[in-house]
């Protein structure tokens, strides 16, 4: 095998050598490597020699196409016309010797350059295509800048949907929509698939007619939902203004996802009609979507599926005038401006407000999909990609002042070529060739490094990224690689081709003299524009560190740490009871709390900290409302097992709720601080009564703390009902908690384990699933400001190294530069502190000036800045970004003079190391 790929790549060199050469000789050299191969010597020997031949020939071609190239007579580039001297002869020649020279001399400065400038192009390429993908790419359905969506315009946190009787209104009557369409979006719902005797979840998903047609999507197979399948059977029996929870799809038919119709049904194309038992029902196969859809993809509008089920669209149930649980998305039609849409909308409320089914206060909005696709991201992507291309920016100053440092150690070779004839035009070619080079290979490095990045962040698929599966590498997107490497060119070889063409007098070829000091402050203005920048990205990677610690440390009102999390749900066919439901959560939960392993279990409707629902009306029993009085709002928690131990809230008043406060015992809740607090004032509301979702009253028994529904956001009123008292409101979809517990404490997965053995040993065929360690579901709340802090940060850092490096190549050029007037001093009397004083007060003079604009810039774009971070959703609630304030001004001033000293370290050793006598006899 190895001898046969040792063949194969000398024929391919052999076919890319020239065409003459090939003619000439190729047959000869293919033998003589057959003729290597066969003869009767070790393996390794014969490899060996096969090998050797290989690196000959490519050691040889750019000499032949050289001679190649050289039969095309030209002019020469910045030298008089010769025999056989054609510009590309010429070019080649110079672009072989300024390859020669990058490797012979400053290997180490090539290799910085080259890392340094990748990782500048990488950064760029990898923020261009995250925009891009982000903000620029149009959404994957049809015709999406049609597409809308709708919600109700409240202040009431969380409360943006429709109820089901307007939106079955207004499909009827908006007719500036095309398409109109609800989908349940308000909680999960899933159904099991039990296979081989093991449950597994599948995301549902109940969507109206329409739903699909709104997107702008067609089926793979099939059809899509009818307004027929809309209406359950028995739907006209209902009581059209009595609310009754709806679980079940309205009609037993199903749409697959790609991704479910191919992995579980084999892509079987005669599945339309068939049959499919999911959760102890039957669903009939109407259709299959097309691959991509329900997935990563629309995360937006629905949320990702596994199949889609017709939503309930009739009278009565969940359909009561004020239930608002729906969400809507729509399509404009032909020729209507978003602006006569939503005219229409508002015309459409007055009329339901003149007929008494909206309340004045009620407003809808329509929105663009792809502002609720980008949501808050799309000022954090441009900030981002502004402090890339502050990052690129101090790349090209930092390699520029480098570069021109070493210009100074090519003197006397510039002087020879010049006095040999070398015109300043060949001299500065010279030097942008050697530039080109090098940001070829960091452009090469570059796009890379940008592809591993895209790579990672489509795998790691990041919750602050929407539709990181659009994110990829193209030919726009690389073709912002090849002109950055461009730019990064012209700007890195610019000031050393100018200074290598000063330095090409003849007379400087047997004299030291030094090139004046006409780049002295060129110098120290890129030197202190790299640490102006770095203190605009030190101040804002600052503020936004601070404001994600702010959060990541906030007192949420319980302990997260040491708890795992996972969903369950009762199937309705096998629990239809609520007795057997509060069977099962009581065997459950005397199971987990006998386990070694376990402290404490629980379960509730919603967890804490992770968002809000279900907000109900509720009334104080013995206080009567005014006509003009606002219905209290609350949260309602349906609570099993022990919530305030397993998540250690604080009980402030009264009891907890108790294994005693079963059916048929007096109904109980729990308030929470804010609640007791608003309602009841200074008053205890122990022992008070709330009517809440209907009769009977409930007595109040204990205030407990509040806890946020997000990290970022202030505690709402909530009131905890016990599961054993209200199993028959409906069937609770409950999120569980299991506190570890033991000494030592067993790790998560074998936490996992032992609940899925209990949880099987009393149900086989129940799936839990999304098993989560409870800090880490905190954590996704955080996602934008974690993103935008590391990447910040990043950039900060690498501009703050950078910047550094930039004033060490300042400094040791300004050395190297004034040897002979240093020399001069020294031999004269003056003192070595003296000329130490000069270096460390070049750098602290640069440093300040760098600082000062900085902290100019900063302070003068306080303002700008608050309002990105208002936009982006990074300042939010009552733990918003403060200001560039003292303490952060000094830890950044204090950075700064640190690496400014540090970078002053080996100029100022170099300074005390020259010696004069040396130094007047090189003159």
């Amino acid at each position: 095998m190895r001898r046969a790929l040792d063949q194969r790549a000398f024929e391919a060199l052999l076919r890319l050598s020239p065409r003459r050469f090939r003619t000439r000789f190729g047959d000869e050299l293919a033998a003589q490597q057959a003729a290597r191969a066969r003869r009767s010597e070790p393996a390794a020997v014969v490899r060996r020699g096969q090998w050797r031949a290989v690196r000959d020939l490519i050691r040889q071609l750019p000499g032949l196409w050289r001679d190649e190239l050289a039969q095309r007579p030209g002019r020469a580039l910045g030298s008089r016309r010769r025999r056989g001297d054609g510009t590309v002869r010429v070019l080649f020649d110079e672009v072989l010797h300024a390859a020669r020279r990058l490797r012979r001399s400053g290997r180490l400065l090539t290799a910085l350059s080259v890392c340094t400038l990748g990782l500048g192009v990488g950064a760029a390429v990898a923020m261009v295509t995250v925009v891009r993908g982000v903000l620029i790419a149009p959404l994957p359905y049809g015709e999406p800048d049609r597409i809308v969506r709708i919600f109700k315009d409240s202040a009431d946190e969380g409360d943006f949907f429709l109820s089901g009787v307007r939106f079955a209104a207004a499909r009827e009557q908006l007719g500036s929509l095309v398409q109109v369409a609800g989908f349940y979006d308000y909680q999960e719902e899933g159904l099991d698939l039990v296979r081989e005797g093991r449950g597994r979840r599948l995301r549902t998903l109940r969507v109206s007619a329409g739903y699909f047609e709104a997107l702008g999507v067609a089926p793979l197979l099939g059809r899509t939902f009818e307004r027929r399948e809309e209406i359950p059977d028995g739907a006209g029996l209902r009581d059209p203004n009595r609310f009754e929870m709806v679980t079940a799809p309205a009609q037993p038919v199903a749409i697959l996802s790609w991704r479910l119709w191919n992995e579980e049904l084999g892509g079987d194309p005669g599945v339309l009609g068939s049959r499919l038992e999911l959760g102890g029902s039957r669903f009939s196969v109407v259709g299959v979507m097309p691959r991509g859809f329900g997935g990563a993809r629309a995360p937006h509008v629905g949320g990702s599926a596994d199949l889609w089920l017709p939503l309930d669209t009739a009278a009565g149930g969940v359909n009561v005038l004020d239930n608002s649980y729906l969400s809507v998305v729509a399509r404009l039609r032909d020729g209507v401006a978003p602006k006569t849409a939503q005219a229409e909308i508002d015309r459409f409320l007055e009329g339901l407000r003149a007929e008494g089914r909206a309340p004045e206060s009620l407003a809808w909005k329509m929105v663009p999909l792809e502002e609720t696709v980008v949501g808050d991201s799309r000022a954090m992507l441009w900030l981002l990609l502004a402090a890339v291309g502050v990052l690129l920016v101090v790349i090209c100053l930092n390699l520029s002042g480098l570069t021109l440092a070493q210009a100074l150690d090519r003197r006397r070779e510039m002087a020879c070529r010049s006095a040999v004839g070398a015109s300043r035009r060949r001299l500065l070619l010279q030097a942008i060739l050697e530039s080109g080079l090098t940001s070829l290979a960091g452009g090469a490095l570059g796009a890379a490094l940008a592809w591993l990045a895209v790579h990672i962040l489509r795998v790691a698929q990041p919750a602050a990224l929407p539709r990181y599966d659009a994110l990829r590498l193209d030919l726009p997107v690389l073709g912002v690689a090849v002109a950055v490497s461009a730019i990064a060119a012209i700007l890195v070889g610019v000031l050393p081709a100018l200074e290598a063409s000063r330095a090409a007098a003849a007379a400087r070829i047997t004299r030291g003299a030094t090139a004046g000091e006409r780049t002295g402050i060129p110098r120290r203005l890129l030197v202190a524009v790299q640490l102006a920048l770095a203190v605009v990205l030190l101040a804002y990677a600052g503020m936004l560190g601070r404001h994600f610690a702010e959060l990541y440390h906030v007192d949420m009102g319980f302990e997260p740490d040491d708890v795992l999390t996972f969903q369950l749900r009762l199937p309705d066919h096998r629990y239809a009871e609520p007795e057997r439901r509060i069977a099962f959560y009581g065997q459950l939960f005397e199971r987990l709390h006998a386990a070694p392993e376990i402290e404490a279990a629980a379960a509730t409707s919603k967890l804490p900290g992770d968002g809000h629902r279900n907000r109900w009306g509720f009334r104080i029993a013995g206080v009567e409302l005014d006509e003009e009085d606002t219905v209290p709002l609350a949260e309602i928690r349906c609570v099993a097992g022990d919530l305030l131990g397993a998540l250690a809230i604080t009980l402030l008043e009264g009891r907890d709720l108790a294994a005693s406060d079963r059916a048929g015992q007096p109904p109980v809740v729990l308030v929470n601080r804010t609640l007791a607090t608003r309602y009841f004032g200074d008053e205890s509301p122990i022992g008070r009564q709330l009517l809440v979702g209907g009769r009977p009253a409930r007595t109040v028994v204990g205030v407990v703390a509040d806890v946020r529904p997000a990290p970022a956001e202030t505690p709402v009123p909530k009131i905890y009902l016990p599961q054993t008292q209200f199993a028959g409101n409906r069937n609770w979809d409950l999120s569980f908690v299991v506190a570890r517990g033991g000494d030592p404490r067993p790790t998560f997965s074998a936490l996992q384990s032992r609940v899925e053995g209990v949880l099987a040993e009393l149900d086989p065929n129940l799936a839990p699933y999304d098993f989560v360690i409870y800090r880490e579901l905190l954590g996704a709340h955080l996602a934008r400001e974690r993103f935008a802090a590391t990447l910040m940060s990043s950039f900060a850092g690498l501009v703050l190294v950078l910047a550094a490096l930039g004033l060490y190549g300042a400094l040791d050029y300004g050395v190297r530069r004034r040897r002979s007037e240093l020399g001069l001093r020294l031999a004269l009397g003056a003192a070595r502190r003296r000329l130490l004083f000069d270096v460390a007060g070049y750098a602290f003079a640069v440093t300040a000036a760098g600082l000062a604009v900085g902290f100019a810039v900063v302070w003068a774009g306080e303002r700008w800045l608050s309002s990105v971070f208002d936009r982006s959703g990074l300042a939010r609630s009552d733990l918003a970004i403060s200001g560039f304030d003292v303490a952060l001004t000094i830890a950044v001033a204090a950075t700064l003079l640190v690496v400014a000293a540090l970078a002053a370290l080996a100029p100022a050793r170099r300074t005390l190391a020259i010696d004069p006598a040396e130094v007047l006899k090189s003159q």
